[in-house]
């Protein structure tokens, strides 16, 4: 086993240098190069001649005007927690641990890595909640779809699902907010946010008040995750599902065959059993009769 988690582990190394060979071909081969986002932007601004010296700029500041090799050792050992340090002035420092640098945000001026610290525990959040659904209620109505093969639950159920998991998880989110949370149809939940503005002021679990019942903070972040979780679940149960019903089904004739295969050598056994303990039984009582005679 440890043998086993070590290879599996070892090949974590090739599969992620792979995946950055690929993501760095694909930036490299898109219309304007890596650096095409950032000339958009200042396109309609500036002159030709304008251009062509910021494009210049770009190219000797992140280092586009080098070899395509170079580049992609750059940026590995850019975005690496292990690598050499890079100096203000452009050159390598010492080998060792390091920050990695994402670069900035081209759209939001911010550091990359800080827009993903803000956002991962968000995305963790959804995840734990998320993940439970769509085990719990996949791999339940899958085994309820195999156990009644052929009856309204499994042609329901299956219908339902397959149309669930057609639809796009895009689409339905901004349907459900449309929807159910807008003011002109059915306003139960909230548009954007993990928390009401005055949540802060809300005591942590529910009550009742001589003023009327307070959410709390913690059933109003709960009201505030329903859409968001929804559109992460449905997807995922569905799919697990079909997933779960077909395996039931595909293995449940070898299974049967088993347990008869079980059942006849279990009988086997016993008769086998029998016929020797009848034996035994006749030939103590023969030879008790010898014994007297």
């Amino acid at each position: 086993m440890l043998t086993y988690i070590i290879r599996r582990l070892l090949l974590l190394i090739p599969t992620l240098l792979g995946i950055t060979l690929l993501v760095f071909l694909v930036m490299a081969m898109a219309p304007g190069g890596i650096g095409g986002p950032m000339l958009d932007e200042l396109g309609g601004q500036l002159q030709t001649a304008q251009m062509q010296r910021v494009r210049a700029y770009y190219e000797q500041r992140y280092g586009l005007d080098k070899p395509a090799l170079v580049q992609y050792a750059r940026w590995i050992n850019q975005i690496s927690p292990v690598g050499f340090e890079v100096m203000p002035d452009g050159s390598l420092g010492e080998w060792g641990f390091k920050r990695p640098d994402l670069g900035m945000s081209l759209t939001r001026h911010r550091p990359v890595i800080d827009l993903i610290a803000e956002a991962l525990p968000i995305t963790l959040l959804l995840n734990l909640i998320s993940v439970p659904i769509v085990y719990s209620v996949g791999i339940l109505s899958g085994m309820l779809a195999a156990r009644y093969r052929g009856q309204w639950f499994d042609v329901s159920s299956g219908v339902a699902f397959l149309a669930l998991w057609s639809v796009p998880t895009i689409w339905a989110g901004v349907m459900l907010i449309g929807l159910l949370a807008n003011k002109q149809y059915i306003q139960l939940f909230p548009t954007a946010g993990l928390h009401s503005m005055l949540a802060d002021s809300m005591p942590f679990l529910p009550r009742w008040t001589e003023s009327g019942f307070e959410p709390g903070w913690l059933l109003d972040a709960l009201w505030h995750l329903v859409l968001p979780v929804t559109c992460l679940s449905y997807a995922g149960f569905a799919f697990l599902s079909k997933l779960t019903r077909s395996s039931i089904l595909e293995k449940l004739p070898v299974t049967m065959q088993l347990a008869a295969m079980a059942l006849v050598i279990a009988l086997a056994i016993g008769i086998i059993a029998g016929i020797v303990s009848a034996v035994k039984k006749d030939t103590v009582w023969d030879y008790a009769a010898n014994i007297v005679a």
